[in-house]
């Protein structure tokens, strides 16, 4: 456990603070606390008498507390992001692919088309939509974007229906020259994943 806690010292004034590199130090700190729990409560002989029971009562945590995440995702966007386009990794893969979503584009660059090092980071969250004119149609903004891969979540669905040059495009897609991957309505919202052709 030294030799991991070790590398910590190193990783802290290196890089940037994420807590996934410090993931191993974290263990460490619980073992060590479940050490130092288990040194005091060796020398208490009242603490003794309930280590029976401690495994029954582990047990019924586990069964009794509930669950912090729902098991459909919603209270975890990235991970219901990440489900949606996980299927089409190889479409994403392709050194000519070029995506918008709603966010999280480095997890989906890296996560979905496991190509960090092999195609550059050249993609688009919504905010790119903003310089689109609003009253003109959204293919050949996104052509000239270089867009190929379009994610429409539910709130740009509700924003680009409200749209009526927009709304169009969300209802036939295949006219301006897009082809639909995958669309499902959920309790969440709609969402749909676009390839142009």
């Amino acid at each position: 456990m030294l030799s991991v806690v070790a590398v910590a010292g190193l990783i802290i004034p290196t890089q940037r603070p994420r807590p996934a590199y410090l993931f191993c130090q974290g263990i460490v700190l619980m073992a060590l606390t479940g050490m130092c729990v288990f040194a005091i409560s060796h020398r208490l002989p009242r603490l003794q008498r309930l280590s029976k029971w401690l495994p029954i009562v582990m047990v019924t945590l586990l069964l009794v507390v509930r669950q912090h995440y729902r098991s459909d995702g919603s209270a975890r966007p990235l991970l219901a992001l990440y489900r949606r386009l996980a299927p089409f990794e190889a479409i994403f893969n392709r050194p000519d692919s070029v995506f918008l979503a709603r966010a999280y584009l480095i997890e989906i660059h890296d996560y979905v088309g496991h190509n960090y090092f092999t195609s550059p980071l050249v993609n688009f969250d919504y905010r790119i939509l903003d310089k689109a004119p609003a009253d003109r149609r959204l293919p050949p903004f996104l052509d000239q974007q270089g867009v190929n891969l379009f994610y429409v979540g539910e709130p740009l669905w509700q924003k680009l229906s409200a749209n009526l040059t927009h709304r169009a495009f969300l209802t036939s897609p295949e006219s301006a020259g897009s082809k639909i991957l995958a669309g499902r309505d959920t309790e969440a919202g709609r969402w749909m994943l676009l390839q142009k052709r």
